[in-house]
């Protein structure tokens, strides 16, 4: 009859050891995950804010929308510890000697999660690509007083100056914008 105890307690033992240990893992490897999509963050609001601020001078209205690109593109090439930042997943490829099975739904569940946050942050810079777009064109003189881009505006958009060209007939008519280098200039001389 004891050795039926022993046998019992060493199972359970061995049983709670690899809980525990499996449980440490998985935390640690979560953790390094959601590091991952931090860093990736960071990088995307970094080099966006770069990008911006180099094509500032030079492209005017059209600099939000680099450095938007920009920091898609260096989130997107972006890796960490040599793998890229989509890469990084829960591990169920080792079910453990005792293969607990709602252990691995977890970790399914939680791999299911980093793949829809890749998803959401994909198309959040999409999102934020176009809305630079809209800065821009809006900015460089491309948009009417309602807001709405005509023959007119279009044609008298400009990346570089704010508030485009000059538009000298028509319902849109207007003087034409400043360049960013004008505005510092203008900023500099006004004493």
């Amino acid at each position: 009859m004891a050795g039926a105890w022993t046998g019992k307690s060493r199972f359970l033992h061995s049983y709670g050891k690899e809980a525990a240990e499996e449980k440490l893992k998985w935390q640690r490897e979560q953790t390094a995950n959601q590091r991952a999509r931090e860093v990736e963050a960071e990088r995307y609001n970094l080099w966006s804010i770069i990008g911006t601020a180099v094509a500032l001078p030079f492209l005017g209205p059209v600099a939000p929308l680099v450095g938007s690109v920009v920091g898609n593109v260096a989130k997107s090439v972006g890796t960490l510890g040599g793998e890229s930042i989509e890469s990084h997943k829960m591990d169920t490829g080792d079910v453990g000697r005792w293969n607990r099975s709602t252990d691995l739904a977890n970790l399914e569940a939680m791999n299911r999660e980093f793949e829809r946050y890749d998803a959401e942050e994909a198309w959040a810079g999409i999102k934020d690509i176009g809305m630079s777009a809209l800065f821009a064109l809006k900015a460089g003189g491309g948009l009417d007083k309602f807001g709405m881009p005509t023959g007119e505006t279009l044609g008298a958009w400009s990346p570089t100056k704010w508030g485009g060209e000059e538009i000298l007939e028509g319902s849109s008519k207007r003087e034409a914008g400043q360049t960013s280098m004008d505005l510092w200039q203008s900023f500099w001389d006004r004493s």
